[in-house]
């Protein structure tokens, strides 16, 4: 189980002095140049904000929006030939993070930026190096589709499925552990081996980060979800199969 020597090495007191963005990109013309400059226009004094926008081969016109942001110093952009994967997109942005704590923001406008100046908080405190963006909200359900109120009540309840397949897994009594919400000490990278391409890298981040012994830190964030005819693009069918073989292959080496 968790080995506790990693996470009394990576957490410890100390000012942010630069934050790595991860924003995968594909399809999100409509939402991804506001969610741009959410975080190019989020400025925190004495941090420096690095964007790591990864575009993969949208042919909506999002490619065309991310590139008038190349010649920004703030922005890195990496743009490949296809989409192979949210989780691929997301290990790419991570592989050129240079910040001292990273995250990841998505481009679909479920989420608002300025939330993850308080989600640093207990990292910057010393008491934890992974923090989690917790959706949910007191009295109200996590999703609600207005027009497909069946699916959302569905979706809900599953999440509480897998959230329970992860805490016994991983000895954990998380809310919400496949939030987009995960910030996280970049020294926690070289303590794993992340293989996910989907959304399965959720499951594997926090898996993989446990077992490393970085205890996750839930604190509340905004979220407003958005169903399948504005662009959610979780496979009901596929996805959920791959999130339980990265659980069975990060836990039990299966």
């Amino acid at each position: 189980m968790p080995n506790k020597n990693v996470v009394d090495a990576f957490a410890s007191p100390s000012r942010i002095s630069r934050l790595s963005v991860v924003m995968p990109v594909f399809q999100e013309a409509s939402t991804v140049r506001d969610a741009i400059l959410q975080v190019l226009s989020s400025p925190r004094e004495g941090t420096e904000t690095e964007l790591i926008i990864v575009e993969s081969g949208s042919t909506d016109g999002s490619c065309e929006i991310v590139k008038e942001f190349a010649g920004d110093p703030r922005v890195v952009l990496i743009l490949q030939d296809k989409a192979y994967g949210k989780g691929n997109a997301v290990r790419q942005g991570f592989l050129v993070a240079e910040g001292d704590v990273i995250t990841v923001f998505d481009a679909d406008g479920e989420y608002q930026f300025v939330d993850v100046w308080n989600l640093v908080k207990p990292i910057e405190a010393g008491t934890t190096s992974f923090v989690l963006g917790s959706r949910h909200s007191q009295g109200q359900p996590m999703r609600s589709f207005e027009e497909a109120r069946w699916m959302a009540t569905a979706m809900n309840l599953m999440h509480w499925v897998f959230a329970s397949m992860i805490n016994v897994a991983f000895s954990a009594r998380l809310r919400d552990p496949f939030t987009m919400w995960k910030v996280f000490r970049r020294e926690l990278l070289f303590a794993v081996d992340l293989r996910g391409n989907r959304f399965d890298l959720d499951w594997e981040l926090v898996g993989r980060f446990i077992l490393a012994g970085a205890q996750p830190v839930e604190i509340p964030a905004q979220y407003s979800s958005r169903d399948y005819a504005h662009g959610k693009k979780v496979r009901l069918l596929r996805d959920p199969l791959s999130w339980m073989a990265m659980l069975l292959r990060i836990r039990f080496g299966l």
